[in-house]
């Protein structure tokens, strides 16, 4: 077991605790297991969805960590589970579920969080509401995976497309002085990472 979790029963069976504090960003675990695909992931209540049709029949401690739609908690790269608030010992650790889920609509679950704000349900990232989703994208808590099927950058290519920005507005243009004067118009595909 993790030194710095622990396993505690609760009101949905069995949760992962903080046996310390963990600051925002700060690596709680990484989830690991046996990759699995088709019946055999059907056939497994702790699995984690990594790819389009690949999931991670997961090892403990992290197979007890459960959802809420309020969480605290959230996975990155590498299946690394991170804190998104401030994390005291003792708190129970959550993430949001369906930030790894994109399996078209074809699986959902009944919601038992017992947040102020629960959805009643859990399912496909698609169907959380935009600003939701938002949130979650901002955090860098959303599956590549899930923002590849989106159509929406990953963290690796909106760091790199940062970065070329920057670098292409400190160009002079002739006629056109310097880009960095100029503001992006609604029909910039990129649009929304100026705001």
């Amino acid at each position: 077991m993790e030194p710095r979790l622990f396993l505690q029963a609760n009101h949905l069976g069995v949760g992962v605790y903080a046996r310390k504090s963990f600051e925002i960003g700060e690596e709680i675990l990484v989830f690991h297991g046996m990759e699995v695909f088709g019946k055999d992931a059907a056939a497994s209540p702790h699995t984690l969805q990594i790819s389009s049709y690949g999931y991670l029949d997961v090892d403990p401690p992290g197979r007890y960590v459960n959802h809420s739609c309020l969480p605290n908690a959230g996975i990155t790269a590498g299946n690394t589970l991170i804190a998104i608030t401030p994390l005291h010992a003792g708190m129970e650790i959550t993430f949001d579920y369906s930030t790894t889920m994109m399996a078209e609509n074809t699986w959902l679950m009944e919601c038992a969080c017992g947040a102020k704000n629960c959805r009643g349900l859990i399912e496909d990232f698609d169907r959380l509401p935009f600003n939701l989703q938002n949130h979650y994208f901002k955090l860098g808590v959303v599956s590549d995976f899930v923002a590849e099927r989106l159509g929406r950058q990953t963290r690796h290519q909106r760091l790199h497309r940062m970065l070329v920005n920057q670098a292409l507005r400190s160009l002079p243009f002739p006629d056109q002085g310097n880009l960095a004067d100029t503001k992006p118009s609604h029909q910039d595909p990129y649009y929304e990472n100026y705001r």
